[in-house]
């Protein structure tokens, strides 16, 4: 068994410092005053972990899918609110999702699944009165709301090589 902590004197101060043992290269090192005794990994192991690029976290790379196709969907919509017909732009045109994410995680980044809406009518009539919001998609879309009603029952997650690939795809359009 390694002993982890052990003290060294410097032929030249005569002085004692503590040493420790680097988890990640089984390095001796000088502990110094600033440092947690508890530190693990020597500063050239630091140093060579920080500069590993690290990979998006599958929730940076959904957030990014996201925000691409709502705004996939506003070209498609060519900015105009669906509900009132009115011309958005910037803050006011909200990009909304038909079936909720939490309903169904699948048809998040479906491009059918999400529409333009002005502020007032995304959440004055979107979200204040859904029922008459989803007799009037239903009314409006009848084929697109024939597909998200058969997709919403898909349970599938998304696996992390989809997800590049799908972002690759809307950031190509």
């Amino acid at each position: 068994m390694k002993k982890m902590i052990y003290s060294k004197t410097s032929q030249t101060s005569k002085k004692t410092r503590t040493h420790r043992i680097c988890k990640k290269c089984d390095a001796k090192r000088l502990i110094k005053f600033f440092e947690k005794i508890t530190s693990l990994i020597c500063d050239d192991c630091k140093k060579k972990s920080r500069r590993v690029k690290k990979q998006s976290s599958i929730g940076k790379i959904k957030k990014k899918i996201e925000d691409l196709a709502k705004l996939r969907a506003k070209e498609r919509d060519e900015w105009i609110c669906q509900w009132c017909g009115k011309e958005v732009h910037g803050l006011n045109a909200h990009g909304s999702h038909v079936i909720p994410v939490s309903a169904s995680q699948r048809l998040r980044f479906d491009l059918l699944n999400i529409k333009c809406l002005c502020y007032n009518c995304h959440f004055n009539k979107w979200h204040k009165n859904p029922n008459l919001a989803s007799k009037w998609f239903q009314a409006k879309f009848p084929k697109r709301w024939a597909y998200l009603d058969k997709e919403q029952h898909n349970t599938e997650k998304w696996q992390r090589d989809e997800l590049e690939a799908l972002l690759i795809k809307y950031k190509g359009q």
